[in-house]
């Protein structure tokens, strides 16, 4: 499973054939081992009753360049308001959120 999100501002990566605008990143889905290599994206907290998940953004910024197959100064340069969607795509992603069964 792989999800998609658009940008928009194109961001510039090197390709085969040099210089590429991308006009959306394609995610992959995380596998085991890039949990064990990166660890949780997220810490919990509760207080009380409450749980709630916050991203650990040095964790992020290691698993999103990685899902995405960029180096870490491309997806760098990626707006901030493009990361948060990816962020909690992954995070809910990891913590099965809304599922039923």
């Amino acid at each position: 499973m792989t999800k998609t999100f658009k940008l928009k501002t194109p961001l510039t990566v090197v390709g085969k054939n040099g210089p590429e605008p991308r006009n959306e990143i394609e995610l992959r889905e995380p596998t085991a081992d890039d949990l064990f290599d990166l660890g949780v994206p997220f810490t919990v907290v509760r207080d009380g009753d409450k749980i709630e998940l916050r991203h650990d953004h040095a964790a992020l910024k290691k698993w999103l360049p990685r899902l995405a197959g960029l180096s870490a100064g491309e997806f760098g340069a990626l707006p901030a308001s493009a990361i948060i969607p990816m962020a909690a795509w992954l995070n809910a992603l990891l913590t099965d959120a809304g599922n039923s069964d």
